[in-house]
């Protein structure tokens, strides 16, 4: 029995020891990926110096292909480069282990498919269609994420862009009313996904809640609002003055919650999202 008891411990003490090494690995990673989007968003000038580096030194081909959305987003505008960023994006890296998509990398990661979003709104705008179709093929080609709603949202988004049949409002109209519960999706994005669906719904000119129209204009003020809605094209609309100083504020500081629940800005984001994810 004691020799049990002790086997017992033993394995236990070996998983807190790999958990904490995972935990580590990915703390260590999110501070270099955090830095490298809000170096990308805010046009710095050693972003893609910074992004580069980053893609070079990280050894996982997870963590890679999920830094070279920012690379893709970069890169928009340079013909050479366009294809390959788009190529190098191993989105089975991202959300597989073993060859079987693993669920708690797909929640981890869930974040990918905003800046894919990001990458796809971007190539609209300098009207690369060819990178929206890539992009797209990216996430319809794995059969395993067709039950999260980060997927639909993805298809969605490509048809609004293209104003391709309904445009995809019924399905942003179904996320901001709640209807999403049914999918597997990760709670701390939902406040963002909601966001998106009402941005895009503006666009389109099919946004009546008053309640989102006053919440598009905090969204427009996160680094990230405001970037996505100046690629749609609803920034202005949006953007408010401030009454004292009379500047229209474009990115938030370390302390500004960017998301109606948790900001994708916080650094211990990623490395939580297991525990709060909801199928």
């Amino acid at each position: 029995m004691d020799l049990l008891i002790y086997a017992v411990l033993v394995l236990a003490l070996g998983f807190v020891i790999y958990k904490n090494i995972f935990l580590i690995k990915r703390m260590k990673y999110n501070n270099r990926y955090i830095e490298c989007y809000k170096a990308m968003l805010n046009d710095d000038e050693g972003a893609e110096a910074l992004i580069d580096k980053t893609i070079a030194e990280e050894p996982s081909e997870e963590f890679k292909s999920k830094t070279r959305f920012f690379k893709l987003y970069y890169d928009m505008d340079k013909e050479d480069n366009i294809r390959t960023c788009v190529d190098d994006i191993d989105m089975k890296a991202i959300f597989f282990n073993k060859g079987q998509i693993d669920r708690q990398k797909a929640n981890l990661n869930s974040d990918s498919f905003l800046w894919l979003m990001m990458d796809m709104a971007k190539a609209r705008k300098v009207s690369r269609f060819d990178v929206m179709d890539a992009l797209l093929k990216k996430v319809t080609d794995i059969d395993e994420l067709s039950n999260r709603l980060e997927r639909k949202l993805v298809e969605v988004l490509y048809q609004s862009l293209k104003e391709e049949g309904d445009r995809g409002l019924p399905f942003f109209k179904e996320i901001i009313d709640g209807g999403y519960y049914e999918m597997q999706y990760d709670k701390q994005m939902i406040g963002l996904y909601k966001n998106i669906s009402a941005v895009m719904l503006d666009v389109n000119g099919e946004l009546f809640d008053e309640y989102y129209k006053e919440d598009l204009k905090k969204f427009v003020k996160t680094l990230i609002g405001g970037s996505f809605m100046k690629l749609v094209g609803n920034y202005d609309k949006f953007a408010v003055v401030d009454e004292e100083t009379e500047t229209v504020e474009e990115t938030v500081t370390e302390d500004t919650p960017a998301l109606e629940e948790v900001p994708v800005e916080e650094e211990t984001a990623e490395v939580t999202k297991e525990n709060n994810t909801e199928e």
